[in-house]
């Protein structure tokens, strides 16, 4: 009769130059993600609102679209949008996406934001489509951010293509 044996744990033998490179990697992955600088030092909530620094001196609240369902109900619907607020449009990856007004009451500056955070288009004072096919809005430039404000916003505020839109990161 053979005596039952407990199984023995194997281990592989792993060369020292191999840990050696495997912890030089991983703390050059840490310093240069420590090391990268950001925009903000908060990031983006998931869904709700956040307030962003146009400027050094103006403030404005962000209520966010971050899914495609949001994305597509964006402001329809509303009878006003609040001074000093705005709608911001976040999209997975930059693209040519594209804006409408379809069941919109009020006119809006919309601003197609590149995922650098530069302003590469600004369609200002777009009234509500009243018409059928609504008129689309798009920049020619490849977005990640579509900020929806009131219209004339953009002008008063100093913004046009290349300003910098400092946004948390998401």
């Amino acid at each position: 009769m053979m005596p039952n044996f407990a199984p023995v744990a194997t281990f592989a033998v792993v060369p020292i130059r191999t840990i050696f490179i495997a912890g030089a990697l991983l703390a050059t992955t840490l310093f240069t993600t420590a090391c990268t600088p950001q925009t903000t030092n908060q990031p983006l909530p998931a869904n709700g609102s956040t307030a962003v620094h146009i400027s050094p001196s103006h403030q404005i609240e962000l209520e966010l679209a971050t899914s495609a369902d949001q994305r597509t109900r964006g402001l329809m619907y509303r009878s006003a949008l609040a001074e000093n607020s705005g709608m911001l449009f976040v999209y997975p990856q930059p693209g040519n996406y594209a804006i409408w007004m379809k069941n919109m009451q009020f006119p809006l500056d919309l601003i197609f934001i590149s995922e650098h955070q530069r302003v590469v288009h600004i369609a200002d004072n777009v009234p509500p489509c009243r018409q059928s096919p609504c008129p689309i809005y798009r920049s020619e430039q490849p977005v990640k951010y579509i900020l929806e404000v009131n219209a004339g916003y953009a002008k008063h505020h100093h913004i046009q293509v290349g300003t910098l839109i400092p946004l948390p990161t998401l």
